[in-house]
């Protein structure tokens, strides 16, 4: 064995560790809390979220994602104190690939808050509990919500061509 197929092994080695110790490899979900029922194809997903007829939140998520990571104990609280109110659902984007692509799911984490079988809102990125349990609240009352994405995360979107012209 030469000395550079030495080096290079050893470097190999030492990177999987440190990988491994990270926790950025895509194994690194499996101590996920657990909550919702998963749904992994279209027909599920419509027979349980769109014509159930109940509230429903709908987790976009990725194992080896750190905000889906953070946010699972958050939604698994939740989902108790919401029991019999809301359903909530999960979609694993790298298992449910036709989903994420029929919701145009863009960020993770992303969930999907559903009344009535339509969007009620749409929220990107981690949230906080507050941020959930007000948007859990408005849906459960009925309120209306904008189907305006919130990405606790994004840039300022730029004025339009409209509102920037002169008023004149």
């Amino acid at each position: 064995m030469r000395p550079y197929q030495i080096v290079a092994g050893i470097s190999i080695g030492v990177l999987a560790v440190f990988v491994s110790m990270s926790g950025c490899s895509k194994s690194a979900g499996a101590d996920l809390p657990h909550f919702g029922q998963p749904l992994t194809t279209p027909e599920e997903f419509e027979a349980k979220v769109v014509r159930s007829g109940r509230p429903a939140l709908v987790d976009f998520y990725a194992t080896w994602c750190g905000p889906c990571r953070m946010l699972a104990p958050v939604l698994a609280e939740l989902e108790g104190t919401y029991r019999g109110r809301v359903d909530f659902y999960r979609v694993d984007v790298d298992q449910a690939k036709a989903l994420a692509s029929q919701h145009r799911i863009e960020a993770l984490p992303t969930l999907i808050l559903y009344r009535d079988g339509e969007v009620a809102s749409r929220l990107r990125g981690y949230q906080t509990k507050g941020k959930l349990t007000g948007e859990l609240d408005a849906l459960c009352q009925g309120q209306q919500h904008s189907d305006v994405a919130v990405d606790s995360t994004a840039e300022p979107a730029e004025p339009s061509a409209a509102a920037m012209a002169d008023p004149d």
